[in-house]
């Protein structure tokens, strides 16, 4: 399958990134989440006025000590696309989040959100 099917027309390879310490999504896999801090809260709320797309990126696993807020992580992610959602009474979500396609980010950029966003390359499948 072709990225460009999985991916909305106008999609500018701009995605937000989601760093998490131990959960890794892949392609075509539905991964779980549990949706808390008001930083992806927001970024959840943003995702699912526009394109549902998140990019699931990886914690360095020698940043345990976080840097402030910006964690260091692993240049390539994983672009899902929220499947379901469940906006829980206080602000929580629980959702499905379908990997689309591997991505390498190749620039982060300020947006004035409280989560990062960043331009990626997406990776064919190998």
């Amino acid at each position: 399958m072709h990225h460009h099917q999985l991916f909305p027309e106008d999609f500018d390879c701009t995605v937000s990134l989601f760093p998490l310490g131990d959960v890794v999504l892949f392609p075509r896999v539905m991964q779980p989440l549990h949706i808390f801090e008001p930083r992806y809260r927001q970024m959840t709320e943003d995702a699912l006025a526009t394109d549902r797309l998140i990019a699931m990126a990886l914690a360095h696993p020698f940043a345990a000590h976080r840097f402030m807020d910006f964690t260091p992580i692993f240049p390539v992610v994983c672009i899902g696309k929220i499947q379901q959602e469940v906006r829980l009474p206080d602000g929580r979500f629980n959702m499905l989040l379908q990997g689309l396609a591997r991505a390498r980010i190749t620039s982060e950029f300020e947006t004035g959100k409280l989560y990062r966003r960043a331009q990626v390359q997406i990776l064919e499948d190998i």
